[in-house]
């Protein structure tokens, strides 16, 4: 009877995030992007239509990131886990740049990218 009383239980605090799914799910984006340059590689209408697409669903994962961030523990362990990532994220910046490159000039790619999100 107590409990109705007092009304209902209290719900359980949200688990924390999985700092190595945040990770893993960044360099999945950054992989993703890769993709979408080096497939549209001298197609720039698409490339930017892909790239702006790709722009929307990294805007909410490193939203998650950054409300993740904000418990000091979980920041060091996201830090932590991208570090695991680091050369091959290093890697793919270089191809992306060079697939960049050949949509240079076009003012739709240029404004996706610098539209991008970034963490």
């Amino acid at each position: 009877m107590l409990i109705a009383a007092c009304g209902a239980r209290q719900k359980p605090p949200p688990a924390k995030p999985d700092p190595k799914q945040l990770a893993a799910n960044v360099f999945a984006t950054k992989t993703m992007m890769a993709d979408i340059v080096h497939r549209r590689r001298g197609d720039c209408t698409n490339m930017a239509v892909e790239l702006n697409a790709l722009a929307k669903a990294m805007r909410r994962q490193f939203a998650e990131v950054r409300k993740a961030e904000l418990d000091p523990d979980v920041a060091k362990q996201v830090v932590q886990e991208m570090n695991t990532y680091a050369d091959r994220v290093a890697e793919l910046d270089q191809k992306i740049v060079d697939d960049l490159a050949t949509c240079k000039a076009d003012q739709n790619v240029l404004n996706v990218v610098l539209a991008m999100p970034e963490l």
